[in-house]
């Protein structure tokens, strides 16, 4: 009984590990190089009023950062209006961009999605309808970013990524959720 029950602490121990290893390469190791001609796709999370929540406004000064110094690329921010928010996370998001000073014509509103897969497909005709580069470079949480390239890779688009800082006590819940959705991302 005892081999086994080490066994399994082990055998834990090592998928963490290699899942940690995975889920920091996607986040932090795939920087979109300088000068790409590019589309930043911000994707959604809750918003208070018509004001990001502290983890979407991590994103927004990413993406606004990534804007700033690549003012060639432009932008789609995702995300819908969820049971408890007054606009949808899109409205909120260009708002801030633009009150932080970037031009409201290189962002474009994707305001139906209510998830992260839907953030990437509806965002891929956004892209598409506007003509917007193809190479997109998306913007939220390390934790999140393999999800997302999972989901933009089965629509098409080949991404980079740029990502919002975390806190540090917040990670353990949240790489244990997006365990079972990258899961769920890749069976179903």
């Amino acid at each position: 009984m005892n081999n086994m029950i080490w066994g399994v602490l082990i055998l834990s121990v090592i998928i963490l590990t290699v899942y940690t290893l995975i889920w920091n390469y996607f986040a932090f190791f795939r920087q979109p190089p300088a000068g790409l001609e590019s589309t930043v796709v911000v994707l959604g999370c809750k918003v208070n009023g018509d004001a990001p929540s502290l983890m979407l406004r991590r994103r927004l000064e990413k993406a606004k950062a990534y804007l700033e110094e690549n003012p060639k690329a432009s932008c789609v921010v995702s995300g819908g209006q969820g049971e408890n928010e007054a606009y949808t996370e899109a409205y909120v998001m260009k708002k801030y961009l633009t009150q932080q000073g970037i031009d409201p014509r290189r962002i474009f509103e994707e305001g139906k999605s209510t998830n992260t897969e839907e953030n990437l497909a509806f965002s891929a005709q956004v892209i598409k309808e506007e003509n917007l580069s193809s190479q997109l470079v998306i913007c939220t949480d390390g934790f999140h970013q393999l999800r997302a390239y999972i989901y933009a890779r089965q629509n098409g688009l080949h991404s980079y990524a740029i990502s919002g800082r975390t806190p540090f006590w917040a990670i353990p819940s949240y790489a244990v959720r997006e365990m079972f959705a990258i899961v769920k991302a890749l069976v179903l």
